[in-house]
């Protein structure tokens, strides 16, 4: 389905398969094309939208969900532009999927690990640094805390021993008649 027919403008079905279909109107002899360079109506396109709002790391298994998001029947709606196309170079591009070891790469990738532990011991110390910082400032502030309490306390601590004197000037009163001395003052009832 997906390769270019030659003279054609566009096309939505194929016999480049022959036997391998069991329904000349369903995948992958028609209704789907593996996506390359895809070109969606507006319509569509609304649908496909939201099919690819998430991180995808590669799209497969998308090009067989694509039918849902075109007008009933997809055979009729999804083609090939052959008047403009897309040659395939056959380039892995997840991982090393199907790559030699190459010291070059290597290299790089060690060069790229290195510069991202720095980044990231450079991140871990200034968090560390912050910390500390945040840790001084609260000492500070508890070490102020303290004193002021401190202070209170002393100052709480005076002003009872002043009540505590005012009370005990209060209770003695004038002194009392040493024995065999007369009161000249009447008794009251």
């Amino acid at each position: 389905m997906t390769r270019r027919q030659v003279g054609k403008e566009m096309h939505t079905m194929t016999k480049e398969l022959p036997g391998q279909c069991q329904n000349q109107y369903a995948p992958p002899c028609a209704g789907f094309v593996e996506i390359m360079a895809p070109v969606f109506s507006r319509a569509a396109w609304r649908c496909v939208w939201y099919l690819i709002q998430n991180d995808l790391v590669h799209g497969w298994g998308l090009d067989m969900v694509l039918g849902k998001c075109v007008q009933w029947p997809p055979y009729q709606r999804i083609g090939v532009i052959d008047a403009q196309w897309v040659t395939h170079l056959r380039i892995p591009s997840l991982g090393n999927q199907g790559e030699k070891h190459d010291p070059k790469k290597e290299a790089w990738k060690e060069e790229e690990e290195e510069k991202m532990a720095a980044i990231l011991q450079e991140k871990k110390e200034k968090k560390e640094a912050k910390k500390k910082a945040l840790k001084e400032e609260h000492a500070a502030k508890l070490k102020k805390m303290e004193e002021e309490m401190a202070r209170e306390k002393e100052k709480l601590k005076k002003e009872e021993e002043e009540k505590m004197k005012e009370v005990d000037e209060e209770e003695e009163g004038p002194p009392l008649q040493k024995s065999g001395q007369h009161n000249i003052w009447p008794q009251l009832p």
